[in-house]
């Protein structure tokens, strides 16, 4: 192990996460509670930058994380799956893209920017296989 746990835990908390790409929008959909719905700018570790009033710690972004994959597999279940549900699950993942490449200068536009040019049709269903 190259750092210890709190080595690990003290790097991720002391990057910010509130460069322009890290904006992201969930619109309403079937399945989806409301209270994930909205635009957001920054994802910070504990406390949101009071310069960000649509940012969100670490622990909100793992909440509407699981409510828009939650939403997404009711969906694909039930054989609903509308484009806003196709657009939430893009848009999560290249928040979490952008999230886990943040720290490695401009990798993660690249790794985002190349995950949407090779998002298809078929792309939401393989995720939510798994």
């Amino acid at each position: 192990m190259l750092f210890s746990a709190v080595e690990y835990k003290s790097m991720r908390e002391n990057y910010c996460y509130a460069d322009p790409e890290c904006k992201f929008d969930i619109a309403s959909s079937s399945f989806l509670d409301q209270q994930f719905v909205g635009k957001y700018e920054g994802i910070f570790p504990k406390v949101v930058s009071r310069n960000y009033p649509n940012g969100i710690n670490l622990r909100r972004f793992e909440s509407i994380v699981q409510a828009v994959f939650a939403a997404a597999n009711e969906a694909t279940t039930n054989n609903a799956i509308t484009l806003a549900h196709e657009i939430n699950l893009k848009e999560i993942i290249c928040e979490i893209i952008h999230w886990k490449m943040a720290s490695q200068g401009g990798r993660a536009v690249a790794k985002v920017n190349n995950t949407k040019k090779k998002w298809n049709s078929e792309t939401m269903k393989t995720v939510i296989k798994g």
